[in-house]
């Protein structure tokens, strides 16, 4: 049965802004405690912060060539420009002197099933991922080295909405393989990965990424942004009005 109390608070709420933000919370503040108040508070203005992220790694094991990218390959044979394709991302693959990346299966370091580009001695290439309308892709690793012991810089960059993520110029293994860590942010427009000069040499494996769905749940109205320090004050403001009530039944 409601208190005499509980409907003086509730009728004070109902005037004015603050009865907008509390018919927003849909719950009864004047039952929660001020810890109580504000945990409801933070949970919701928190609401859309988090969004699952959908890892995947072109490895080009056993797939990435043929129609769809779903054939194996044999070396020196293109890269599908199908292959890593979902509903969520388009891959593209550029190669100076063919058109796409192509495959080769041992003789880089310890990697088996790798992607070069360009001919003997000079060329670059690049991967392109592209996301969906309603997406964003992150850049997180991939993995290089050089091809039968020669020693060969590779210098490489990570790009998107026209300017650089990352680059630098390094010294691959040639006898096992070297991890190059990324984490980029997320972005809605197109990441590329380059390397070169010497991409012939140079071979890409493991290349990793996140897409996740781009976040429209941001809480609208007097929750976001400058609102929140409001909406929080309004919880502090219910836990002593009803710590008062509470006094004087």
């Amino acid at each position: 049965m409601t208190s005499a109390s509980d409907r003086q608070l509730r009728l004070s709420l109902e005037k004015g802004k603050d009865a907008l933000v509390y018919s927003y919370l849909g719950c009864t503040m004047s039952r929660i405690s001020g810890r109580g108040a504000l945990a409801v508070l933070m949970t919701v203005a928190g609401l859309g912060l988090s969004q699952q992220a959908n890892a995947a790694t072109l490895n080009f094991d056993g797939a990435g060539c043929g129609v769809g990218g779903n054939s194996a390959c044999s070396n020196n044979e293109l890269i599908s420009q199908d292959y890593g394709d979902t509903a969520q991302i388009d891959i593209t693959y550029g190669n100076t002197n063919a058109s796409s990346v192509q495959f080769w299966a041992n003789g880089y370091g310890s990697l088996d099933n790798v992607i070069f580009a360009g001919g003997s001695g000079a060329g670059s290439g690049t991967i392109t991922f592209t996301p969906n309308a309603g997406f964003e892709v992150s850049l997180r690793s991939f993995r290089t080295a050089n091809y039968n012991n020669v020693n060969r810089f590779l210098s490489y960059s990570v790009s998107a909405g026209g300017g650089f993520i990352t680059s630098d110029t390094i010294a691959p293994s040639a006898s096992a393989s070297t991890d190059i860590i990324v984490n980029s942010a997320y972005f809605t427009s197109s990441i590329v990965l380059s390397w070169g000069p010497d991409s012939y040499y140079n071979g890409l494996d493991d290349i990793t990424f996140d897409v996740r769905a781009v976040d429209t749940m941001a809480v609208p109205g007097p929750i976001a942004g400058a609102g929140l320090p409001a909406l929080l004050a309004l919880g502090g403001f219910v836990a002593w009005r009803r710590r008062k009530a509470a006094a004087t039944a």
